[in-house]
């Protein structure tokens, strides 16, 4: 793997997994968690980064990429993981109140111009109808969307307020196995 940004390559083993994230300083530009034999890539977009940032040492403690190596560990590709926004925090409230820092000084959907994903499964959760940063939230989704528009979505899971489920809710609600499901029918796109 390579830089997409100017940031650096770090990898990882849990299990069958090898995993892959570039970092700067306290931003995650993106991460892959990958399994040897498997060769496409779902792309999954989630809010911001968790407990991964840096050299790894808080991997196993991210919940979220656990759940995901969980729901992809049945199906035909890897998750391939990109943010709305590069700041590495466990907390949103810690990214809100850190706001001006929410990216790093490039944004990383240009540079995946050259990789093909199969999907895109957006999970971002619904920050985008609460708080005092809506406005920008939805911006960011409306950019992101429209630079993986031409990529087949999978129809996440919706929250009531019809936003995509994030991964902590598909295990609080007992939903990974139905995500699992609809990630496999994506073979079907093509």
């Amino acid at each position: 793997m390579k830089p997409l940004l100017n940031g650096k390559i770090y990898n990882y083993q849990v299990d069958e997994w090898k995993i892959y994230w570039e970092s700067d300083r306290e931003y995650r530009h993106w991460c892959i968690q990958k399994r040897n034999g498997i060769g496409d890539y779902i792309l999954v977009v989630m809010f911001n980064p968790g407990s991964l940032n840096g050299d790894g040492k808080n991997l196993k403690r991210d919940t979220t990429l656990r759940i995901l190596r969980g729901v992809f560990r049945d199906t035909k590709y890897n998750p391939w993981i990109i943010n709305l926004f590069d700041y590495s925090t466990t907390r949103p409230l810690e990214l809100f109140n850190k706001w001006e820092r929410k990216d790093n000084t490039d944004l990383v959907y240009d540079s995946l111009n050259e990789y093909t994903f199969r999907a895109v499964l957006y999970c971002y959760g619904d920050y985008e109808n609460t708080g005092e940063y809506k406005e920008d939230i939805k911006k960011r989704i409306t950019l992101v969307r429209s630079y993986f528009s031409n990529v087949p979505e999978i129809t996440n899971l919706r929250n009531k307020s019809r936003t995509p489920k994030h991964p902590i809710t598909w295990q609080r609600q007992k939903l990974r196995l139905k995500v699992t499901e609809l990630v496999n029918e994506c073979y079907d796109y093509h």
